[in-house]
Parts: structure tokens; C-alpha cells; sequence
């Protein structure tokens, strides 16, 4: 009993995510210390384009599907959904590929057509294996998830370290090695699958545009949350350029950390019994949002100060006088992420209330307000600027979650 306890689906899902977590931190410690400050610039670029692409391509389309499939479990209605994401995928397609490459092109990464190739496809095939993903733990399969997300997003990183240094050409073999893993990626995902997937049913133009309709709300806070945790890079390389992309991405990885942190340790725990409390309005959802704040909170700060206490050795070890010189942004960062996952459970219980207009107002308002802080304080303070910006924008989003959320609940909406 304790074995299967020990081995069960939330230890793997957690140890694969966690596996993944550090993958990731120590490709990017290894970009650090083997390549230039400008290089990891790159990266975190491409990393951010990709991001944003496969979400303003995927229409988030599975806010409509999942749900409907949600209430009626079997495999006729699993290949319902998935026809229908096979047919939005003749646009999402073209759309993440053009994402991809305008982006690289237009803020000058430098690939060639090897690399403009490799990235189009990384991006394309990202918006199927999300989408694979979601259904994959909505079917109670969040293990296969798991490994689908790991081969991704860090399955690999292992091989494309052997590449990295002054002798190789560091982007355009990250590229290719990024390409590989995201098409083995898809392959596994599909053959998870396979038994979802039907080549025979033909989907009805007004089911699929239906969908998409009900999707929109969701789409657009989606979109502009994803774009608003990226902007200052992108304001960075246009303002100063890649070397100072790179050490803001270095310490945005690390404060990421605790925000993976929290969703996984958190916020994915509190999720069903947020959204079934304030969706149906019961008497103890203000307890059960108390206690998720509480939660987030005491392990936002105990995750923050163990990042910080582990990032001295780990700047210490680039040795870049770059890093060193900018490792006090690191605790504004995490201050940032912080206030704004304290607050995320007003986020989540407002969107299991259905407030979905106020939530897409509160997201397209931080987002505006992103570019133009970041630019603002960017012009003034450089990469210091760009570690202020987030810390500003996430007090003005908690207190905008806090308001609207006191205000339904004087109402009775919330």
C-alpha cells in the first residue's frame, strides 16, 4: 500500500515536472557560464516568441471542448473534440509558424533558413502537444502528460549541451536539438492518443466557429497574460539589445522557479475546490479562498528565500562579471511573483464565478500597462528598469483583483 502510495500518480506527476524544472535551470546555468550573456539573450527570446505564438494560435479552443467533453465522457465525444481541433489546426498552423518567424525577424535574432525552419516547426507543433496535453489529463492520464510536457520542454536540453560554446554555432544547433524534442514530443503525444483520433468524421463549419466564439473571452486573457509575462525581453532587446535580454533571463528563470513552484505545490491543488466553491457559491468559498492565499503566501516566501540562498553559488559559477553586477534584481523579481501568485486564487475563484469579462479588463489593463512602465522605466534605468516594471505592474494587479473580488462579494456575485 505505502509502495503504491510512494509510486502513485502524484509523486510521478510531481517528480517528472520537478525533473523537468531542473532540466531546465541547468541548460540555461550552462548557456551562463559556456556562452555570452547575448547568446542566453537569444534563447530567452526564442523561448518567450515560442510561448506567445502557441498560445495566440491555439484560440484556447479546449476551454470549449474540454468542458463539453467533461460532461459527456466517451469516445465519441473525445473524437468530436478532437476533430474539431483538427480542423482549427489549418489556421493555428500558418498562424504559430508566422508568429515564429516574424517575431525572430523582427527583433533580429539572426537565424538562417535552417534555424527560421527548425523554429516554425518547434512553434506548429507546440500548439498540437498542448492541446494533446490538456486532453491527456482530462482522459486521467497525467502521467503520459507529464512525459509529453518533459520531452518539450527539457527532454532535449541534455543533447543540445554537447553544442554549446565559443566553437559551435550555440543558436542554430539549440534550434535543431529544440526541433527534435518537440517532434518526438508530438509523436508520443499522438500515440497516446491514437484511440481519440478519427479521420472519417467531418466537422461542421458552425460547430467549429461556435466553439471558437465561446472560447474567445478565454483566448484573450490568455494571450495577453503570456505576452505580459514577457514584454520587458522584448522591450529590452529592442531598447538595448540581446546582452541585456540575457541577464534579465537569467534571473527570470530563476524567479520562474517559484512560480512553477507554486501552480504545481498550490494552485493546482486548490483549483477544483476553488472553481466548485465559487461556481456554485457555497457558504464556505470565502474559507476555502482564506486558505489558498494563506498557503500561497507561506511558501512563496520559504520557496524565496531558499532561490535566493541557492542563486549566490549559482551566479558565482557563470562567471560573468554581467550576472554578478545584477544579482540584486533577483529579490525584486521574486517580489513580483510573489504578490502576483498570493493573489492568484482571487483570480482563479473569480473565474469559477464566471466573471470572465472582468477578469479579460483586468489582464488587458496590466498588460498595457506592462509595455508602457517597461518601456518607461527601461529608458530610465536599463535592466533594472525592466526588474521594477513587473514589481509595479503585480501590486496594481493584486490590488485590482482584490477590489473587483470585494465588490461582487458586497453583491452576492462572488
Amino acid at each position: 500500500m505505502r509502495l503504491s502510495l510512494l509510486f502513485g500518480p502524484t509523486f510521478l506527476s510531481t517528480g517528472i515536472q520537478g525533473a523537468g524544472l531542473a532540466v531546465r535551470l541547468v541548460f540555461v546555468m550552462a548557456l551562463a557560464k559556456l556562452a555570452s550573456p547575448a547568446m542566453l539573450g537569444y534563447f530567452g527570446l526564442l523561448a518567450a516568441t515560442e510561448l506567445i505564438a502557441i498560445y495566440a494560435a491555439g484560440f484556447e479552443l479546449h476551454t470549449f471542448s474540454t468542458r463539453r467533453y467533461a460532461r459527456h465522457a466517451c469516445p465519441s465525444q473525445l473524437r468530436i473534440c478532437f476533430s474539431a481541433h483538427t480542423w482549427v489546426f489549418r489556421l493555428s498552423a500558418p498562424i504559430a509558424a508566422a508568429i515564429a518567424i516574424g517575431s525572430a525577424w523582427l527583433f533580429d535574432v539572426g537565424l538562417d533558413g535552417t534555424g527560421y525552419a527548425c523554429f516554425a516547426v518547434i512553434a506548429i507543433t507546440g500548439t498540437l502537444t498542448q492541446e494533446i496535453g490538456r486532453y491527456l489529463v482530462l482522459m486521467g492520464k497525467p502521467i503520459r502528460a507529464m512525459v509529453l510536457y518533459f520531452l518539450r520542454t527539457a527532454g532535449w536540453m541534455p543533447f543540445a549541451l554537447f553544442f554549446i560554446g565559443p566553437a559551435h554555432d550555440t543558436i542554430g544547433n539549440i534550434l535543431i536539438a529544440w526541433a527534435a524534442g518537440a517532434a518526438l514530443s508530438l509523436c508520443w503525444g499522438l500515440h497516446a492518443v491514437r484511440a481519440a483520433l478519427s479521420f472519417r468524421m467531418r466537422m461542421r463549419r458552425r460547430y467549429v466557429w461556435h466553439a471558437l466564439t465561446r472560447s474567445l473571452n478565454y483566448y484573450a486573457v490568455a494571450t495577453a497574460a503570456v505576452v505580459q509575462s514577457n514584454v520587458e525581453r522584448f522591450v529590452l532587446q529592442v531598447m538595448l539589445g540581446p546582452t541585456a535580454v540575457g541577464i534579465y533571463s537569467l534571473f527570470l528563470t530563476l524567479a520562474n522557479t517559484l512560480t512553477a513552484l507554486i501552480q504545481a505545490g498550490v494552485l493546482n491543488i486548490f483549483l477544483p475546490r476553488l472553481l466548485t466553491a465559487f461556481g456554485t457559491l457555497t457558504p464556505d468559498r470565502r474559507d476555502v479562498l482564506r486558505l489558498a492565499m494563506k498557503r500561497a503566501l507561506i511558501v512563496c516566501v520559504l520557496m524565496s528565500a531558499m532561490i535566493l540562498v541557492a542563486s549566490v553559488p549559482i551566479v558565482h559559477l557563470t562567471k560573468h562579471t554581467d550576472y554578478l553586477e545584477y544579482w540584486w534584481i533577483l529579490p525584486m523579481l521574486l517580489a513580483g511573483q510573489t504578490i502576483l501568485m498570493w493573489t492568484q486564487p482571487v483570480h482563479l475563484a473569480l473565474f469559477g464565478a464566471h466573471h470572465d469579462r472582468l477578469l479579460l479588463t483586468i489582464t488587458g489593463a496590466s498588460q498595457l500597462a506592462s509595455l508602457v512602465v517597461s518601456a518607461a522605466l527601461i529608458a530610465v534605468a536599463g535592466v533594472a528598469g525592466a526588474a521594477f516594471a513587473p514589481l509595479l505592474v503585480s501590486v496594481s494587479v493584486a490590488i485590482a483583483r482584490r477590489e473587483a473580488f470585494k465588490r461582487l462579494e458586497a453583491r452576492g456575485l462572488a
